[in-house]
This record gives structure tokens, sequence and C-alpha cells, in this order.
């Protein structure tokens, strides 16, 4: 370093950057501080397989697309994957989950987040019909919905092996439009509204990765009678060395509404190159 003028480092002490990899922080920053729109920037820890994973808190809801308003989920993220979870249920108006709107709402939320908006969207007039009080309209659009979800090849394909306590995923989604579209014809609904507890939801999500945690959650009705903010855990930074966590920062930015789940082309869902319109 000669020819430089080694004295305005003077008074500044450089043994804080011993052991730290300067090269890499432009990615990984773990220090406590606020990043770019007030997110807390990423911290480290050991995943399962000992590598170093970003550690992010976030909050999902109430006003995240396809996202039940009455469901607030705070959430550790290691890389995509929940770590852990805390579930906030949001008082609200006494509504039926057994109601034509409520199950067509929960079909719409699925679908959209399963990659298959064209049906989604006529989930959707089917409901706002419903809404409106025009049943025949609203029966005849679930009607069509059910009967695309119950021929659609790749959509069982994408929801294989998710289930709510051993229903598969596809089987609420045809049982909430069927259901619906029953008592939008003055019949009996076949099947019940999956409701659960925030400790149940928390059980639901953790350790899935983020885009699988919202299906999951967008298959369940949030239970009205546990209300209230839960009592905050104690986290364990201790692994981590950076001193506390950054506080959560609202998730309105992470939209899974278009989930890609290998490239095929489903009526708008993208499944690999197969298009079935």
């Amino acid at each position: 370093m000669s020819g430089h003028d080694m004295s305005s480092m003077s008074g500044h002490d450089m043994s804080s950057m011993s052991g730290h990899d300067m090269s890499g922080m432009s990615g990984h920053d773990h220090m406590n501080m606020a990043g770019p729109g007030g997110y807390p920037l990423a911290m480290g820890d050991d995943d399962r397989d000992g590598l170093e994973m970003d550690v992010l808190n976030r909050t999902l809801g109430p006003f995240l697309p396809e996202w039940d308003p009455r469901l607030l989920l705070h959430v550790v993220l290691a890389g995509d994957t929940v770590r852990s979870a805390t579930v906030e249920i949001v008082a609200a108006p006494a509504v039926d989950p057994a109601a034509p709107v409520l199950r067509l709402d929960l079909a719409v939320r699925m679908l959209r987040l399963a990659g298959w908006p064209a049906v989604a969207d006529r989930a959707a007039r089917a409901r706002d019909a419903a809404a409106a009080g025009e049943s025949e309209r609203a029966r005849h659009d679930a009607v069509s919905a059910r009967r695309s979800v119950a021929r659609s090849i790749v959509l069982r394909w994408a929801l294989r092996g998710l289930a709510v306590d051993g229903i598969p995923l596809r089987d609420v989604l045809l049982g909430a439009l069927d259901d619906a579209a029953r008592m939008l014809g003055g019949e009996t609904p076949r099947t019940a509204p999956i409701v659960r507890t925030a400790a149940e939801i928390v059980e639901l999500v953790t350790g899935r990765d983020l885009g699988t945690a919202r299906l999951l959650v967008a298959a369940v009705h949030p239970d009205p009678a546990d209300t209230g903010a839960p009592e905050p855990e104690p986290m364990d930074h201790s692994a981590m060395g950076h001193g506390d966590a950054a506080p959560a920062a609202e998730h309105s930015g992470m939209d899974h509404s278009g989930m890609n789940h290998g490239g095929m082309n489903h009526g708008g869902m993208n499944h690999g190159g197969m298009n079935h319109g």
C-alpha cells in the first residue's frame, strides 16, 4: 500500500471488523438495522444441514391478497420455510362459516394460490352473486367451477400430498364448491367447514414452505371464538450472536397468488408447458 496516505485511517478502530468477510456484506448484512422500505435486514442462523440461512421476521395479513382478513400470522422464516409462528385471530362480526359466500370465498383463495386464476374468477363471480342475493346465477357459476376442478388432472397433481386432518386439499376445494352450489339450490351441504384455533393453525404451517403454508391456511376458517393476541414467546438469538431480533414488518409485498408448479400452463396455471384452457 505504498504511495497511499494511511494517516486518514488513524482514530478508527478496525478490530471490530475481525472475523467478518466484508466481500459478502452486499448480500448478507447481519447487523440489527432496518433495510430498504423499513424492512429488517436478514440475520443468519444455521439450517438443519449446518449451512447458514437468512432468518426473517414477517407478519402475514390481514390485508394480504388471497388471505382471510380475520387472521394475522407472525412467522420466522429460514429461507422460504416457516421456522416458527404465532397466530392472532382478529375479532370480526360473526359470520357462519357454512354460509355459501364463505365457502366460495375459500374456494377463490385456494384456486388463486394454486395458480388457476380463470376458474378462480368464475368462483369469485359465484361468490359476488351469492352476496347480492342472485342465487341461481351464483349456483350456475359454482357448479361450473366445480366441474372444472373435478376434471383437472394438473390441479390434482399440483395439490398432491397436501391435506388438513387427512382430508386432501383437492377434496376440501371440491367440497366447498359443491356445498355452496347445494345450499344455493336449497339443499343440505354434505360437509362441514374446517375451523381451526390459533394453536392449530400454528401447527399447520410450522415447517412448511411459505407457498404451501398459504395454501393450507386458505383451506381452513379461523375459529371466531379464539380471538385475541397470543402471548409473545421469547426468542433465543444466542446462536446468531447478533443481539435482539429486528422488529417484525408487514408482509404485504409477498404475493404468492401466481405460484409456479413446475411450469405447466393450466388456464392461467403455469405448469410445464401443458395448456389445459
